[in-house]
């Protein structure tokens, strides 16, 4: 693909991304765009993305999203020992998730629990924002039990706090801009950057001091305290995997990714480790999309429904495998 050349096809977010992926890995006059250069930019893309993210989520939250999953989180889940843990837990979970919830809004956490309205997002920004939030959720937050109580008990009220941002700077509609998000695109999305994410949970959880009530306190102070039998680490994997398939159809109706009825396909992408692509593989998906365009001269635009059509395959035959796998667990 030479310079100039661009993405056709499709009228989503991802096409806008590759749009601008296209020019910029062709940047310099007549340089040759390839499958590993246009990876390496949506991987540049998505990491830009979950710096921001990440930073965020370490920082003390608005004092408005405090008093919020204070008043709304459930207090009878535990009782004895576990009651003001679990109290604590719940509170400290819907915090984490109303950070994610705001970031995939476009609203800023800043120093001293400030917030501010991103009012300039450039269009080609939004996929890879829609999807770090996505993955970024399902693995910070996947594997917590009663993930769906904290859910449930914060979204009406928080919903209202994320559109009372939006409206004084007039960005109400970023209040649904990831709701075209595709299987197809998550799936691409998260086969590019879930390691990163996954290893960076890992890291930050077993540090020794610091970095963030919403995530190593949260897990190290709370959740261990809380959502095991016991705090041994056949209990510990027992009480990530329940909670990770009681979580799957939640995480994205609540970032308002995709549509409301794809939460449960997106589910199966976001909480299967193996649900994804390797390198390899992306970059035979990119090379295939290149088609040749006598409309466009010796260019050669990257055809997005055929993008698309390919992830679709990999999907069908991925679901496939998984549902043999697990079928013998659930009968």
């Amino acid at each position: 693909m030479q310079a100039g050349a661009s993405a056709q096809g499709g009228d989503g977010l991802l096409k806008t991304w590759l749009d601008e992926g296209v020019r910029a890995a062709s940047a310099g006059q007549g340089a040759a765009v390839t499958p590993e250069k246009i990876t390496d930019e949506l991987r540049k893309s998505l990491q830009a993305q979950w710096d921001k993210l990440s930073s965020r989520l370490l920082l003390a939250e608005e004092n408005k999203i405090t008093n919020l999953c204070k008043k709304n989180m459930p207090e009878n889940l535990w009782t004895g020992a576990k009651e003001s843990f679990g109290r604590e837990y719940m509170r400290d979970l819907c915090k984490g998730i109303m950070g994610v919830r705001y970031f995939v809004s476009g609203i800023e956490e800043k120093k001293d629990k400030e917030v501010a309205v991103e009012t300039s997002i450039p269009e080609h920004e939004w996929y890879p924002r829609c999807v770090v939030s996505a993955v970024a959720l399902s693995e910070l937050y996947g594997d917590h039990c009663h993930l769906g109580d904290a859910i449930r008990g914060i979204t009406e009220d928080g919903e209202k706090a994320v559109m009372e941002h939006l409206s004084k700077e007039s960005l109400q509609h970023q209040l649904n801009k990831c709701a075209g998000i595709t299987r197809e695109e998550v799936l691409l999305g998260k086969s590019v950057l879930s390691d990163t994410i996954k290893d960076w949970t890992k890291t930050k959880r077993d540090a020794g001091k610091g970095d963030g009530w919403r995530v190593k306190q949260l897990w190290n102070s709370k959740w261990k305290k809380v959502c095991p039998a016991e705090n041994k680490a056949t209990q510990i994997e027992r009480a990530q995997k329940e909670a990770r398939e009681e979580n799957k159809n939640i995480v994205t109706p609540f970032l308002k990714v995709g549509t409301d009825n794809s939460g449960s396909t997106f589910g199966d992408i976001l909480m299967n480790e193996d649900m994804k692509l390797d390198e390899k593989k992306l970059k035979q998906l990119f090379e295939t999309a290149m088609q040749n365009d006598s409309t466009a001269g010796n260019t050669a635009p990257l055809n997005v429904d055929n993008l698309m059509e390919q992830l679709n395959k990999e999907y069908q035959t991925k679901a496939g495998k998984y549902y043999i796998l697990i079928t013998p667990l659930i009968y």
